[in-house]
This record gives C-alpha cells, structure tokens and sequence, in this order.
C-alpha cells in the first residue's frame, strides 16, 4: 500500500515539476514525499535548508518541522534541541552540511533521519528540494525537485526583505490592489509590491495553535484552497498596514502565527501593542489566514 501511495505521489510530483507552483505548494508537497518514503515512527530532525538570506532558510526550518509534525507519521524532534546541536557544531539554518556531520550530529539528536534542503535561482525559476538522509547508511531519501514562480510573494519578502509600498491604481478589472481593498478570496489586501498581493481573510474564530492550523488551511475564502496561518513577518505587515487604520475589523487581540519556537510553543502577536510573544499551544487566541496571488 505505501508503495502505491509512493507511486501516485510521484505522478503528482512529476505533473507539479512540469509547472510552477507556490512556496506553500512546494512545502506541503515535498513532506508529504519525505513522510511516504520514511518508516512509520521514524524519528526525524529538520536540520537546515540552503538559501541566500537566513530569514527565508529559518522560515522554511520552521515550516518543514511543523508539515512533519502534523502528518502524526513520524516523530519530529523539538526544535530547541536541534537548535542546541547544532549550536555546538556552530552549523547555520542556511549552511551545507556533509554527510559526516549529519552522521555526528544525527547520533547526538537520537535522530534516524535528518532533513535538509535547498532553494536555487535557476534564472526563470526557484528549484526547491527536500532530503532526508539516513543517519546510518547516508542513503537520500528525496523528493522530487520543484520548481517556484520567480515572482512568488514569499520567496520575494523572505528574500529580499521588501515591505509594503502601496498601488497607485484602484481595485477592479485591471487587477490591480491598494492596501485595504478586499481581494480576490474576499480578504483584505495588506501587502503590493510589484504585482504581487497579499490578504487576509476576517476573523476565523479563536482556537489553540493546532486548530488554527488546521481552520486556516481549511478555509476555503472565494473558493481558493492556497490559505494560510500568517507567518509572523505576515501579521507584522497586517499590524503596520491594517490595524493603524482600522482597516479589516482587527481587535486587540492576540493572534497565532505559524512559527513554532518548540514542540509546546508557538509564537504570537499581540494586536494592542504590536508585541510579540510565545505561548503555549493549547492557549486560545485569535486566528486570520492569509493568501497570496499575482497578476
């Protein structure tokens, strides 16, 4: 049965390699390769991921560990841990790592498997890639290579750091937003930077942390399937760009983010005062999914 759902998997891959796909797409699809292919159970650490900018490879860090946890398949272990390892053998979220010290430092985690990955501009698309590496035998376990829109909205903010600046055009049938304005999904649009959108939906409720990531991803906002937990650059852009100018009915609240700091926390941002906190994951807070599309 594994062997099937490996097989199907790698149609799938092999259709979305023919075309772009998003960051979002990218990250769900290669964890689901690497859970497929990995042992039931098997306990797996998410060690680095090669990028230009340390913001992008800590970002995708974090959203590698948090797919896997929730596939309930394998056993993730926390990030503070990893952290810690890989502090002592002063190794970067962003660095290459050789096979010998994935040996080393996977044996020092108690980890079977070891995750690392890759983004590459390729020059008309960013290549995505994703292993897991056997501790023992160095055998790669790897997904298929993907690749990402050049003008991907993630990728660009991680990227770059760009924030917003604002359209001088006006929604309607040129496709062209202004912060403020509800978009395509029905949400409200709090980031433009050269035809590139984001928005974010009204308040979805208030859950725990693993709620709301499943009611984000769950939210199917203008018959879109692409939602959202925000990152926590996603809800500090919100905060700056909505929230000042009432725009998009945000209260005071605090709102979850889809950064994990451990296996119990996660972290958050207060809509009072713009702080930014890490609470336990079974605390209620508010919850706003977000998307983003180009023109």
């Amino acid at each position: 049965m594994k062997k099937f759902f490996l097989i199907m998997l790698l149609f799938v891959c092999a259709g979305l390699f023919a075309q772009n796909v998003s960051l979002d797409q990218a990250i769900q699809t290669s964890t689901k390769a690497i859970e497929t292919q990995l042992p039931k159970g098997a306990k797996t650490a998410v060690l680095t991921f090669t990028s230009a900018k340390q913001a992008f490879s800590d970002y995708i860090v974090d959203e590698l560990a948090t797919a896997l946890s929730l596939s309930k398949n394998l056993q993730v272990i926390d990030r503070q841990h990893t952290d810690a390892i890989r502090k002592e053998f002063n190794i970067q979220f962003s660095g290459d790592v050789s096979d010998d010290e994935v040996k080393s430092i996977g044996k020092q985690l108690g980890a079977q498997y070891v995750v690392t990955g890759s983004i590459v501009d390729n020059g008309t698309a960013y290549r995505f890639r994703v292993t897991a590496i056997n501790v023992e035998s160095a055998v790669r376990e790897g997904s298929p290579p993907l690749n990402i829109n050049i003008n991907d909205p993630q990728v660009t903010f991680l990227l770059t750091g760009q924030r917003t600046t604002q359209s001088s055009g006006a929604s309607g049938n040129d496709g062209t937003y202004k912060i403020g304005d509800k978009g395509p999904g029905g949400g409200f649009i709090f980031y433009v930077e050269n035809g590139v959108y984001m928005e974010c939906s009204e308040e979805l409720g208030s859950y725990n942390w693993n709620d709301a990531m499943r009611a984000t991803q769950n939210y199917k906002g203008g018959g879109f399937s692409d939602w959202r937990l925000p990152t926590m650059d996603d809800l500090n852009l919100m905060y700056v760009n909505l929230k000042p100018n009432k725009l998009a009915g945000f209260t005071d609240n605090n709102y979850w983010s889809s950064s994990q700091t451990s296996k119990d926390f996660a972290s958050y941002r207060v809509f009072r005062n713009g702080v930014q906190g890490n609470g336990l994951k079974n605390l209620t807070f508010s919850v706003r999914a977000v998307r983003s599309f180009s023109f």
